[in-house]
Order: C-alpha cells, then structure tokens, then sequence
C-alpha cells in the first residue's frame, strides 16, 4: 500500500486531479482499506481510464477497461479452469487458454501480484499465467455475467464507460494488441489466441440482450418503484429457467420477453396474476397486455417471444385470459414470468418492505396450482434460495440487518429487491426520529442513508451514530439519485460515512461493497458475549398470539442464544439457538431439520424462551431464514397431496 500516493501524484501531475481531491481520497482509504485507483473512481474524481493508463504505464501491461466487457467471449472449458468462489474471492477471471503452451491469460485488479499468479498457476496447473489490468468492478461484473448469467452490472459500468475507449496498451507501439468484435489478440511472445474464444451461450454473451437490458433500464429511471423491475425479472426468470431444464434457445427466449414484459405499460398500474383485486384491475389488465407484443411486432422477432408475452395472465387452472389455457398448455416462459414477475413486485411493494422472504413465498404458494405452475415456483423458491446461501457463504452465517434511511419510502424499490433477494434483513424508516428507534429496538449491521432526511440530515444522521459508542461500528453508506459535488462528497467522508454513492447508482457496485464491508467488519462485542455468556431470563407466551414462525423469526433477529420449549397438551419440543441461528430441534423422535419442519405445523400451543441452558450438538447447518423458507416449501406441498 505504500506506493498508491505516487498513483495520486502522478495523477496530480497529469492534471486530473488535484490535492484536494487526493487528500479526501485518502482520508477515505484509511476508512474503508480500498485501493485509491478505485476509490478515485468510486468518487467520480477521474474516469476508468485515467486510472487504468497511469497504472498499465506504471506496471508496464496491457488493460481492459469496462466499455469492451460485452464484446469478451470465454469460453466454458477455460472458465471451469477456475472455480466462481475463487474467482470472486481473488478477483480474477480466466480469459483465453493456450493448450499447446500452457498459457492462460487472466483479469486481474493486482496483475503484478507475484502470489495470486501463483496461486493460480497451481489451482490450473498451467505452466505460466499472464494477466491483463482491470478495476475491480469490471472483474466483478465479468465475473457474475460469465459464471452467473447476470448481464445487468456489465450494463451498468458500460453505460457510465461509453466513450472512454475500451482497450489501450501502455505504449503507442503496442496498440495492436486489442479487442476487435470480441477477439482478444495478446501480442506476448506473438502468439494470437483469438481461435480459442467461442461463445459461451445465447445469453451471456449475445450483445443484443446486453443492449436490450441497458435500453429497457433507461426507460425505466424514472418508473419509481418499478425502476430496474424488467431487468430483476429477466435476470430471475434466466435462472428459473436453466432450473426447470429449458433448451438454451428457449432460455434466450423467455429472458427477452421477461425485458419486454412491461414494456408500454403505465408505470403506476403494474398487474401480476394476484394483484387484480377488483373488477377495475381486471379491466385494466385487460386493457393493457397487448402492449409489449404490438410495440415488438414490426421487429419480426420469433414467434416464442410474443406468445411467451401474449399469455402472461394465463392462470394454470384455466381462469386466465385471453384465451383460457390451463396448466402445460401455458408457454412455460409465459408460466416462469408469472411468477418471477408476482414476485418481485411484492419484494418492491411499501406493504411488503420489511416482511421476511419467507412470507412472500408463503404468500405466493398460497396461490400454486390456481394462478401459478407448483414446479415453477418451487424452481424460483429454489434459485433464491441459493443466493440466500451465497450471502451466507460469503459474510457468515448471521442474517445481517441493513436499514435503508428514506423520505419517500419508495425511492431505492429496485435496490430493496436485491437486498432481499441477497438475504439481508431489510428495515425502512422515513425518518431519523423513526431510525433511532430502530436501533433502541433491534440491532443494525449497515445503515443506506439518503442526504436529504429530516430532522436530522444522513450527513448529521451519520455524525451522530459514528461518535455514539454504542454505535461507532454500524456502517453508513450515503446513496441519492442526485450528482453530488465534491464538497458533498467530502461532507459525507468528514461524518464518517463508509462510501457514498451518487448518480447514477449501480446495484451491482453496491451490493459488492456492502457484502465486502460485512466480510471485512468484525463481529460486535455484543455479539460475541451473546455466544458465549449464559443469561438468566424467560419469556413465555402462546403461539395463538404469536406464530411459531413470528416467534422464530424474533429470535433470530434478535440475535438470541438459548432454548425455546414448546408445549401443546401432553407434547413438547425444543429448539436451541445459538446468536440467532437455529442449532438443533427435538420433537418426538425426530431432530434437526425433521424435527423443526414438523413443528411448522403446529396452530396452537404454548412457548417458553431460556437463555440459561446447556447447547446441544449443531445439527442444523442451514441459515434461519433458509430454514424457515424450506419449511414452507415442504409444508405447502404436504398440503398439495405431494
């Protein structure tokens, strides 16, 4: 870290920034330990390229910047060269592979890192590893478009990148050595690899899609809280497809039509199958589904895409319209949409906000079998399931609380949707008066604040939990929809706040920066002692009050360790936690998952809450909220007759 001021001087030197600028820049690393390239970046100070020049310069190598990510074709043999945990972990990406040679080319934001080249060299058994320079978030984006599918972050650091040029190596000389419609051609030891990159899939790398989301997301900036739903929805559906087995061409065709969907739409009336409450929804939904299909239909696309969109309000019990089909005779895109698209608009909704995931596939499989495909919405209970436990994986077993700050409630919808997708535990307040009882009441991990609040400002907001001892530790990321100048900037950095975040905001920079605070925060004080330090208390009551699940739920927020008793005539039961986390279950005969599942279906009883107890073996691995979502799924199909 020692050289990163001679980057600032040089840049200073170059004219691109000045002092000013650099000394807030550092001033912020010491809070958030990033690199200062990326800092400079993330504070709009100089553009990726300045960054990337002065470093390709320094370091002699060739760079790739963010503006060329959707014309880069990997293919799958050279991506299975390096596993998707690793690749996110180190933040490196496989490139091309020379099989004769034993060459394998890499992105990487530290190509002079002597280590992770070797480390790689022994992961791939490759005789010799180059590296070309990029930022960290083009690899991370890269990242989630080739071993995930995701398109959106790739679109989003290319619409802030168009114009900068993609690919300049650090001398005139070299300039030959670029990308051209996705060739890579390195000029190391002359050797041309274009002949090994091939296309991965018709969806990650079809440059129409990639177009198809950056244009869709522009139409809907301005949709409130609809902003960034087509994009939400293809992305899910893309899933939920590859889950269920479609062919490759089937998936390319319903993620078109999942962007298409709401295309044409009034933005304040958005329908799903179980939102048409009264006669007048109905009508309007009525009204209005044709439109995506009569705004496509001069573009001659094929014939799977408007009839995926024409029969989006096709019900399987055959109670739908227009044309009344039930179950498989239902295009299974137009099924998938249904779903993922009743989905996120409870994720979005003011109603919704701070209600669990678990209730919202409670409410949704309430509906399986009449509105909705039981294989389809197992498939996307699935899919969400499993980022639920990439999050896991990645910041720990704990369910993190973040509290978004925000005056209207609806400004960041799309934001809110990936955050519960991701599995946090979402809280909103409108307020500050409002936030500060949110933390009397619960404990908070991460606070995303708007400038603008009342009474309190987020920039005094945040002064005041940053030198509150009790609250010195929760992170606080300032975000807005407005540019903000520098001395906004600055003012956020001087209170105290860990990253601050303007227009235009990218969901996938601030999801990767929050789990990359969350990985790097040590655990509270707090937390700790509630591990290991026995408390005596007890707290009764009567799950026809409060649920099983509710009581469950407040537990596990609450971060509590210690047994809860359950009793109903002459049965008992016991559920251990640990910090929150359910550990292990006993009822009957039956324990871990098999006992806690069994107990869901309990209506009535009573239950008794100990801290003073002795912990049983773990034999529960998954995360609370995982666990309670997979009891759901099980007990809905139980009732189904499955």
């Amino acid at each position: 870290m020692t050289d990163l001021p001679l980057i600032g001087q040089q840049l200073i030197e170059l004219g691109l920034i000045d002092a000013k600028q650099l000394n807030l820049a550092l001033t912020l690393q010491k809070r958030r330990k990033e690199r200062l390239g990326e800092l400079l970046l993330s504070l709009k100070f100089v553009s990726e390229i300045d960054i990337l020049k002065v470093l390709a310069e320094r370091f002699q190598i060739h760079y790739i910047a963010s503006g060329k990510l959707a014309a880069i074709r990997v293919p799958p043999s050279v991506l299975a060269m390096i596993p998707a945990e690793y690749a996110e972990r180190r933040n490196v990406l496989p490139l091309v592979y020379d099989s004769e040679h034993g060459v394998l080319s890499v992105l990487a934001n530290t190509p002079s890192d002597a280590r992770l080249l070797k480390e790689v060299e022994l992961l791939t058994g490759c005789r010799e590893v180059n590296a070309y320079l990029a930022m960290r978030p083009t690899i991370q984006a890269a990242i989630g478009k080739f071993y995930r599918g995701e398109a959106q972050g790739v679109a989003e650091l290319e619409e802030e990148s168009a114009g900068q040029g993609s690919l300049l190596p650090f001398d005139e000389a070299s300039r030959e050595a670029a990308f051209d419609t996705g060739e890579l051609v390195p000029t190391l030891g002359g050797l041309r690899l274009a002949d090994e990159v091939a296309a991965a899939s018709l969806l990650t790398d079809n440059v129409f899609v990639e177009t198809l989301n950056v244009l869709i997301s522009l139409l809907e900036m301005k949709n409130g809280p609809m902003r960034g739903h087509s994009a939400s929805v293809a992305r899910l559906a893309k899933r939920v497809a590859e889950k269920l087995g479609q062919k490759p061409k089937d998936v390319y065709f319903t993620v078109v039509a999942a962007y298409f969907h709401n295309l044409g739409k009034k933005p304040d009336l958005h329908h799903t199958l179980i939102n048409q409450r009264t006669e007048k929804d109905l009508k309007l939904a009525q009204k209005f589904y044709l439109a995506p299909v009569r705004l496509i239909e001069s573009a001659h696309f094929p014939r799977a895409v408007p009839a995926i969109l024409t029969h989006l309000f096709e019900r399987v019990d055959g109670k739908g319209f227009p044309d009344g089909l039930a179950g498989d005779a239902i295009p299974l895109g137009s099924r998938i949409i249904a779903v993922v698209d009743a989905y996120d608009d409870l994720v979005r909704h003011p109603d919704w906000a701070e209600r669990p995931v678990a209730d919202i596939f409670k409410e949704l499989f309430s509906y399986q079998g009449t509105c909705f495909d039981r294989a389809v919405l197992r498939a996307l209970f699935e899919v969400v399931r499993e980022a639920q436990d990439a999050t896991v994986v990645a910041v720990g077993e704990r369910q993190h609380t973040i509290l978004l700050l925000d005056p209207t409630g609806a400004t960041h919808a799309h934001l809110v949707a990936r955050l519960k997708e991701a599995g946090y535990r979402l809280l909103v307040a409108r307020n500050t008066d409002t936030a500060a009882q949110v933390f009397r009441q619960t404990k908070v991990d991460l606070v995303l604040s708007e400038p603008g609040t009342e009474p309190l400002n987020g920039y005094q907001f945040c002064r005041a939990l940053k030198t509150n001892a009790a609250t010195k530790d929760v992170g606080f990321m300032l975000l807005t929809e407005q540019e903000l100048p520098t001395r906004m900037i600055k003012m956020g950095v001087e209170a105290g706040a860990d990253d601050v975040f303007s227009r235009p905001l990218k969901q996938e920079l601030i999801l990767a920066k929050i789990k990359r605070f969350l990985m790097a925060r040590p655990e509270p004080l707090a937390a700790m002692q509630a591990q290991t330090t026995p408390q005596k208390a007890a707290v009764t009551g009567s799950l026809a009050d409060l649920s099983l699940v509710d009581v469950v739920q407040l537990l596990s927020n609450g971060q509590k360790t210690g047994m809860l008793t359950l009793t109903r005539e002459r049965e008992e039961a016991r559920i251990y936690f640990n910090a929150g986390l359910v550990v292990n279950c006993f009822y009957h005969d039956l324990d871990g998952e098999t006992a806690f599942y069994a107990l869901l279906e309990w209506e009535h009883g009573e239950f008794l809450f100990e801290t003073d107890v002795t912990m049983p073996e773990r034999k529960i691995t998954l995360s609370t909220p995982n666990l309670v979502l997979e009891g759901f799924r099980l007990l809905d199909e139980k009732r189904a007759g499955r």
